[in-house]
């Protein structure tokens, strides 16, 4: 403050100012080269100058600014720190003195530097004792086995060494449709939103029955969150091109398909039937897992899906002049889940809740397809209905049990040993949410010959840290 500050006495101009606190008396002033810091806290090497040896001293530091530290305890004047080549020392290191041109022993009786008792004018000279080793002795401190522990808390871990391109899969599942109408009417658009995208190295694609699968690989300066909202977008543009039918839009995964699954469980059951295996799997079990850090993809094989299956008979739909085109109208149009609409009163509204969807073959018996001669023509009559699985050639077997199977993959760029631990660590919590009849087994895990090797490593990094300090 100014007295009769008036700020047009300094127009455009900073006035710098520095405020004198206090003035310690009696402070070790060493060079800041001189403090040391490791686990053990802080210390300087200080050196008998009779014997020419170093020993490590345990020190508090006041105030540091700048090349200068006062040290408030643990130094006395007069005494000699080493301020250069310190990396290489240790207790009882023989030292040859070097001092610097001017330099002189630690002093008192001077200023503490910077903050409190800061100020200027003191007239100090150099304050450094220079020693430089005289022979090659290692350091036994732990300041640097202190950095080399957190060098490898950083190391990557994987099975391979390996670079992760940045890569998305794209899944369109469209039943009853042959390999060909999945590629002129779902493939084919979707490559061609596809192909728009900046950073798209490459593309492949496969489509047989039912199913198209886009394999998108971006190069190694785009970031994997970002691919991810271009595929995003990419889908949303070609939604208009699929076709109106579809059961379920495209579903992606950041995941790359060569990889192969870090972990495979299994769920085998005695009592119950794999249909109903399988719904827990999907339904209580590969949610939570997918939740997972580092989880890209979480897919489930064997344990075929509950479905209906209608056999028409195509003797009895001539009978009655009917076709299959009539036979897939009337299961269509009665399985339709959509809004109804609602009553509106003066004192109330309510809203048609009736559920169109059939899930038992004994509801889709008594459909009326066409009526003849005054009579109703049901589906029974024309066609045989079962209750079975959407895929009878798909199954899967744990040994000689049939299972269902759950593989786990990675996403790109994460420590394959941590993303199992957090697998592991959750298992017991989702066999607590199954019937007590459904068992979870692990079948594989990739991080059994990966935990092998790094305790290899760790062994052989002990041993060389050993030899090397001996």
């Amino acid at each position: 403050m100014f007295p009769n500050d008036d700020s047009s006495l300094f127009p455009n101009q900073f006035v710098n100012a520095r405020l004198l606190l206090d003035i310690k008396q009696g402070v070790t002033v060493v060079p800041s080269a001189a403090v040391q810091r490791g686990p053990k806290g802080t210390f300087v090497y200080v050196v008998n100058e009779a014997e020419q040896t170093v020993s490590v001293r345990a020190v508090t530091v006041g105030v540091a600014q700048g090349e200068e530290a006062a040290i408030d305890t643990g130094l006395t004047s007069g005494e000699v720190v080493v301020v250069d080549g310190t990396e290489k020392l240790r207790e009882g290191s023989k030292v040859e003195l070097r001092p610097a041109a001017g330099a002189v022993p630690a002093s008192q009786e001077a200023p503490a530097p910077g903050g409190e008792g800061a100020h200027e004018g003191s007239g100090r000279g150099p304050v450094a004792a220079v020693h430089r080793p005289a022979c090659g002795d290692g350091p036994d401190d732990d300041r640097h086995s202190s950095g080399g522990a957190l060098a490898y808390r950083q190391l990557p871990v994987s099975a391979l060494p390996q670079v992760d391109y940045p890569t998305i899969q794209v899944m369109t599942f469209y039943p009853g449709a042959g390999p060909d109408v999945m590629t002129s009417s779902i493939t084919a658009p979707l490559e061609r939103q596809f192909g728009q995208m900046p950073g798209l190295n490459q593309m492949t694609s496969t489509s047989s029955g039912g199913s198209s699968v886009v394999t998108l690989q971006f190069s190694l300066d785009i970031d994997l969150d970002v691919a991810e909202q271009e595929v995003q977008a990419a889908m949303n543009a070609a939604a208009t091109f699929l076709p109106r039918d579809l059961p379920a839009p495209p579903v992606y995964s950041k995941v790359n398909p060569a990889d192969a699954p870090i972990l495979t469980l299994a769920l085998t059951s005695a009592t119950l039937p794999l249909p109903q295996v399988r719904d827990f799997a999907e339904t209580r079990f590969a949610q939570k897992i997918s939740q997972l850090s580092g989880v890209g993809l979480v897919s489930i094989s064997g344990g075929q899906r509950p479905a209906v299956r209608i056999q028409a008979n195509p003797r009895a739909l001539a009978a009655y002049g009917l076709t299959l085109e009539d036979l897939r109208t009337v299961v269509a149009a009665a399985n339709v889940n959509q809004a109804k609409g609602g009553f509106d009163g003066p004192r109330r509204a309510s809203i048609i809740n009736a559920t169109d969807q059939l899930f038992a073959g004994k509801d889709y018996k008594a459909l009326i397809v066409a009526y003849r001669n005054g009579a109703p023509v049901r589906l029974s009559e024309v066609a045989e209905v079962i209750d079975d699985v959407e895929n009878t050639k798909q199954a899967a077997w744990m040994n000689e049990t049939p299972a269902v199977i759950v593989n786990i993959q990675r996403q790109p760029g994460t420590n394959v040993i941590e993303v199992v631990d957090r697998v592991k660590r959750l298992l017991p919590q989702l066999q607590g949410t199954l019937p007590s009849s459904v068992q979870v087994s692990v079948l594989t895990d990739r991080t059994t010959s990966i935990r092998a090797t790094v305790r290899d490593v760790q062994f052989e990094l002990v041993l060389a840290v050993a030899l090397s300090s001996w």
